[in-house]
């Protein structure tokens, strides 16, 4: 179900606006089977897969003639509008080749290539490779539709009462904290997955990582979306290899430090605890945001 009304109120809206279609499902399942490559399509399969995540409604797989069409019925908008722009941009090597996107009635639909189930774990090579590629081409094909949120989030990260919490801890001063914050946010920026956890990496049957799940994808600082590899309650005593490695392989292939690359997660981690910390009210969540943000200052 949705994760809240506002996703079904938007999606309704939507809809709404562009003449609130409505096709039979078997048409746009067996029109996404044509794009695919089936020439002539009889009666296919769908199989429902599990779900999970913000505005999903349904996964399925349908499947015809040796070929397989993933479907995902979700209320996210904003999901939506960029797998409309990438199925106008064509095929990718870092994401699925989104092949239809349609409105049902309030409801919609992304029918995209079929990457397989299985999640694998990658090596830091791989995942940096594939992080960086995909921003690569989101920056450029998603520039002008891609959400600018999670830098309003890291930008919260000045206000007055965060920074009065954060040098308490540091033991810094205020100007110092709020000049050293102004600076991280001056890293280069570009649009990055956000949520390149390992259930969003799949492989292709040649063993080609993809990045799937579109819908964190947003304009961010560059290097950001390794937050991901943080863990989720930060220790002094957290293993952090995983992130270090990765994140130097990252700075490479950006043409960035490793403390530029480094900072941009850290301040990602951190806003985003924060957020989660004052939507709940939640205590270690605004321990956790004051950790990340010293770490990377």
């Amino acid at each position: 179900m949705p994760t809240t009304a506002t996703d079904a109120f938007g999606a309704l809206l939507y809809s709404a606006q562009r003449g609130f279609r409505f096709e039979r499902m078997p048409i746009l399942r067996r029109r996404a089977l044509g794009l695919a490559g089936v020439r002539e399509v009889g009666a296919f399969e769908a199989h429902r897969l599990p779900s999970e995540g913000r505005g999903n409604l349904g996964l399925y797989r349908i499947d015809y003639a040796g070929i397989s069409v993933f479907q995902k019925i979700t209320t996210n908008t904003r999901e939506f509008r960029m797998a409309k722009v990438l199925a106008s941009a064509g095929e990718s090597a870092s994401h699925p080749r989104v092949l239809l996107c349609a409105t049902r009635g309030p409801i919609l639909h992304i029918f995209q290539e079929f990457v397989g189930e299985e999640c694998r774990p990658v090596s830091p090579e791989v995942y940096a490779t594939l992080a960086s590629d995909f921003s690569a081409v989101a920056t450029r094909v998603l520039g002008q539709v891609a959400p600018k949120d999670r830098l309003t989030w890291m930008e919260s990260l000045s206000t007055p009462a965060f920074v009065a919490k954060l040098a308490q801890r540091t033991g810094l001063h205020a100007d110092q904290l709020r000049r050293g914050l102004s600076d991280a946010m001056s890293q280069p920026r570009a649009v990055v997955h956000n949520d390149l956890h390992s259930s969003n990496i799949r492989q292709r049957n040649d063993d080609t990582p993809v990045a799937i799940d579109f819908g964190g994808v947003g304009w961010s600082l560059q290097g950001a979306e390794y937050y991901r590899l943080l863990p989720k309650q930060l220790t002094d005593d957290s293993k952090l290899e995983m992130f270090e490695e990765t994140t130097a392989i990252a700075a490479r292939l950006l043409g960035q430090s490793v403390e530029e690359v480094r900072r941009a997660a850290y301040l990602a981690a951190a806003a985003r605890h924060a957020r989660f910390a004052r939507l709940r009210r939640d205590k270690a969540r605004e321990e956790q945001a004051l950790i990340c943000a010293a770490r990377a200052l």
